[in-house]
């Protein structure tokens, strides 16, 4: 059966600018995408721990995106409602700019979750980035910035910062041990036989063995009948087509190929 999953190493890794001026960008214009990976989910209706369910990326990485249409507290004002069935979203920090070509298409905020009610609610180890559009092209469009926002949630291994923590997924070198590689669905070429030396590099980075492509074979032609008769009386030897039959005969002698037709040759 084929292999369904990346293998270790790929994975949805966008960058800040890319959730911004890609993503969300074209979830607020109605653009589709080219690839479906980030889910529509009103996140404070759940507990962020059961947020990983819906992901439409259903993969083993400790971080999952969504894009989550704006609740605003009040009708009439700009906060979010950020209170869920078990506890709230607390903003930690300042906002920071997202810039594209020197110029600011969006903030990223960062938001701690509490399990409680507020202000008195105990942290939990679950942040979520929430990036917001700041592109004023889109509002001279006619398109509102605010009706989206994407979010990127994850859990930390433990209270305060985790500089260089990753959250890819745990690495199981017992799953990719006997995985059969000829099963894959994804295009990687093998570590050997490769028939064609002409396969191009593919935007994976995928390993390509090439193979010398062999020595064509040599071919001696000849014309279809050969006179070697000849008025004139020498004593060079009798050629043909310029070869001289000596050096013709041992060439037939030391040649490998076996396909060498001899020519018809016609006497006097």
């Amino acid at each position: 059966m084929a292999q369904a999953c990346l293998p270790p190493g790929f994975r949805f890794h966008p960058t800040d600018v890319e959730l911004v001026s890609y993503y969300l960008k074209r979830k607020i214009m109605g653009k589709k995408l080219f690839v479906e990976a980030i889910s529509e989910v009103e996140l404070y209706k759940f507990a962020p721990w059961d947020l990983p369910d819906k992901s439409c990326l259903q993969s083993k990485d400790l971080e999952w995106f969504f894009f989550c249409p704006r609740d605003k507290k009040y009708p009439k004002g700009s906060r979010t409602n950020r209170a869920t069935p078990n506890g709230y979203w607390k903003t930690s920090g300042k906002d920071r700019t997202i810039e594209l070509n020197s110029r600011i298409v969006g903030l990223k905020k960062t938001l701690i979750f509490h399990e409680g009610k507020a202000p008195k609610g105990n942290r939990t180890d679950w942040v979520m980035y929430e990036y917001k559009m700041e592109d004023e092209t889109l509002v001279s469009a006619g398109f509102s910035k605010d009706a989206y926002v994407l979010c990127k949630i994850f859990k930390k291994s433990g209270l305060g910062p985790r500089i260089g923590e990753q959250y890819g997924a745990p690495f199981d070198e017992n799953e990719w041990e006997n995985l059969d590689v000829g099963s894959s669905i994804f295009s990687f070429a093998p570590s050997s036989g490769v028939e064609d030396p002409q396969v191009e590099s593919s935007a994976l980075a995928t390993a390509i063995v090439m193979q010398e492509p062999s020595a064509p074979q040599q071919s001696v032609q000849f014309s279809e009948h050969v006179n070697i008769c000849s008025d004139e009386v020498n004593d060079a030897p009798p050629e043909i087509d310029g070869i001289l039959l000596d050096e013709l005969a041992k060439f037939l002698d030391d040649s490998p190929n076996d396909d060498v037709v001899l020519p018809e040759v016609l006497a006097c």
